[in-house]
C-alpha cells in the first residue's frame, strides 16, 4: 500500500493536476537553471581561452561546430524519451514508460560511441573543411576536436537519463546533476589551461571529467533515488524494436533538423572565417552570448513538453489550451529582456571576452544586431515544445529546415555585397521568421484540439 509520502511525491510530479503556471514554473526552473549553468560554464571556457589568444577562440569556435553537430543524434533520443515517458506517465503506463527509457538509453550509448569515434578518427578532414588560413587555429580545433569526442558518449548517456526524469516530471535530479558537473567544469578549465600548462586541450579534458560526473550522478538517481520514475531501470536492456521504432519517429526529424542546422551553420562559419580570426572570434562570443534566450527557451520548452504530454496521454485538453497561453506568455516576456539586455549592454558584454578595440566594435554591431530576433527565437522553443508534447515532430522540423535551408543562399549574397555583416543580417532575418512561423502554425494546428475534458476523440500525432 502506498505511504503518505509516496502520494505526496505522485502528485508533485504529476502534471495533469493542479495549478498549471505554479506546475509549469515548477519544472522549468531547473532545466532553465540548467541552461544557465551550461552558458555560464561556455563563457568562462571562452574568457579563459580568451586569456591564451583569439586563436584559441576561433579553434574552440570551429571545433564546437561538430559537436553541435552531434546534438542531433542526441536530441533524437531525448526527445523520443521524453514523449514515450511523460505520455505513458499519463495513461498510467509505468511499464510501457520505463521501456521506452531503456530502450532509448541503449540507443544512446551506441550512438554516442559511433559519432565519438567520428570526432576522434576524422579530426583532420572535419577541420579541414572550413578552410581556415590560421596554421595555428587548425592545430587547435583538431586537438579540441579529438579530445572532446571521447566526451560524446556520456554526454547522449546524460541526455536520455535527463530525459527520463523530465519526462516523469522531475527536472530537479537532473539539474543537480548538470549543475554539478558543469561547476566542476568551471573549476578545472582554468587549472588545466593555465597552471597545467595544457591550454586548448585543457579545456577539453575538464569537460570530458564534467560528463563522467554527471552521468554518474543521474546513474545513481535513477537506480535509487526516492523520487525516480521507476522502481526498477535496467542500463543494460536490450532494445525492444516496439519502443525503438516510435523514438525514430518521433526523433528523427529532430534529429535531421538538429544535424541539417549545425551543418548548414558551417557554411556561414565558412564564410566568416574568410573576414579573418577577430571575426571568428567575435562570432563565437556574440552567438554565445545571444544565446540567453533561445536556450532558457528550449529550457522552458522541455518543461513545456512533459506538461503537454502528461496532459495528452491523460485527454486533459482544457490544460493543454492553457498551458500553451501561459508559455507563450512567459517566453515573449523573456525574449523582451533579452533583447534590450543584448542592445543595451553590447560592447560592455563583449569586453568581458575579447580585448582589442575592433573586437569590441565588431561584438557590439553584432550583438545589437541580433537582440532584433530574441523574442521570435524565445517563442520557437516553447512553440515546438508544445507540438512535440504531443508526439508531433514533423511540423516543428519543417519550419527549421525550411528556414536554415534559405539562410544559406541568403548569407553568401548578403557577403557578396555588404561583407560579414550580410552574413549575420542573414542569421537574423532566419530566426525572425522561424519563431514567427512557428507560432502561427501551432495556433492553426491546435484548432484541432478539443476544448474541454469531456471528449474522447482521438487526436492524430502525425
Amino acid at each position: 500500500m502506498p505511504t503518505a509520502a509516496n502520494k505526496n511525491s505522485k502528485s508533485k510530479y504529476d502534471l495533469t493536476q493542479g495549478d498549471i503556471f505554479k506546475r509549469l514554473i515548477f519544472l522549468a526552473l531547473p532545466v532553465m537553471g540548467g541552461q544557465f549553468m551550461q552558458m555560464a560554464y561556455t563563457l568562462a571556457d571562452i574568457f579563459w581561452l580568451g586569456q591564451l589568444s583569439s586563436d584559441a577562440v576561433a579553434a574552440s569556435s570551429t571545433a564546437g561546430m561538430f559537436i553541435w553537430m552531434s546534438m542531433g543524434l542526441m536530441l533524437m533520443v531525448r526527445i523520443g524519451t521524453e514523449i514515450g515517458v511523460s505520455q505513458n506517465i499519463g495513461t498510467g503506463d509505468i511499464k510501457t514508460a520505463r521501456g521506452y527509457a531503456q530502450s532509448a538509453f541503449s540507443l544512446a550509448v551506441i550512438l554516442g560511441l559511433g559519432f565519438g569515434s567520428l570526432m576522434i578518427l576524422g579530426q583532420v578532414q572535419l577541420i579541414g573543411f572550413f578552410e581556415i588560413p590560421s596554421p595555428q587555429v587548425i592545430y587547435y580545433a583538431q586537438v579540441y576536436l579529438a579530445i572532446s569526442g571521447v566526451s560524446i558518449p556520456f554526454m547522449y548517456a546524460s541526455a536520455v537519463l535527463a530525459g527520463c526524469f523530465s519526462g516523469y516530471g522531475n527536472t530537479r535530479i537532473p539539474f543537480i546533476a548538470q549543475s554539478t558537473g558543469l561547476l566542476v567544469n568551471i573549476v578545472l578549465s582554468p587549472i588545466m589551461i593555465f597552471p597545467l600548462e595544457l591550454g586548448v586541450a585543457g579545456a577539453a579534458y575538464a569537460t570530458i571529467i564534467a560528463r563522467i560526473i554527471e552521468i554518474s550522478i543521474l546513474v545513481i538517481a535513477i537506480k535509487s533515488n526516492k523520487n525516480r520514475p521507476f522502481e526498477k531501470f535496467s542500463l543494460f536492456a536490450k532494445p525492444e524494436w516496439l519502443y525503438l521504432r516510435n523514438i525514430f519517429k518521433w526523433g528523427v526529424p529532430v534529429a535531421v533538423e538538429m544535424t541539417l542546422f549545425a551543418m548548414l551553420a558551417m557554411i556561414p562559419a565558412r564564410l566568416v572565417a574568410e573576414h579573418g580570426v577577430y571575426a571568428m572570434a567575435v562570432q563565437r562570443v556574440g552567438f554565445q552570448l545571444e544565446s540567453l534566450s533561445w536556450l532558457v527557451g528550449a529550457g522552458f520548452g522541455t518543461a513545456v513538453t512533459a506538461f503537454i504530454g502528461q496532459n495528452f496521454g491523460a485527454e486533459q485538453w482544457a490544460r493543454i489550451h492553457k498551458g500553451f497561453r501561459i508559455a507563450l506568455a512567459s517566453m515573449s516576456a523573456w525574449g523582451l529582456f533579452a533583447s534590450l539586455f543584448l542592445f543595451i549592454f553590447a560592447e560592455q558584454l563583449i569586453g568581458i571576452f575579447l580585448r582589442t578595440p575592433e573586437e569590441i566594435a565588431l561584438g557590439g554591431q553584432l550583438l545589437r544586431m541580433l537582440a532584433i530576433c530574441q523574442i521570435p527565437q524565445s517563442i520557437e522553443g516553447s512553440m515546438a515544445a508544445c507540438f512535440r508534447g504531443r508526439g508531433i515532430t514533423i511540423k516543428p522540423s519543417i519550419v527549421s529546415i525550411s528556414i536554415n535551408l534559405m539562410r544559406v543562399p541568403l548569407a553568401i549574397y548578403l557577403n557578396s555585397t555588404i561583407g560579414v555583416f550580410g552574413i549575420w543580417w542573414a542569421m537574423v532575418v532566419g530566426g525572425s521568421i522561424r519563431g514567427t512561423w512557428m507560432l502561427l502554425w501551432f495556433l492553426w494546428d491546435s484548432r484541432k484540439l478539443p476544448k474541454d475534458n469531456i471528449t474522447k476523440d482521438i487526436i492524430p500525432t502525425t
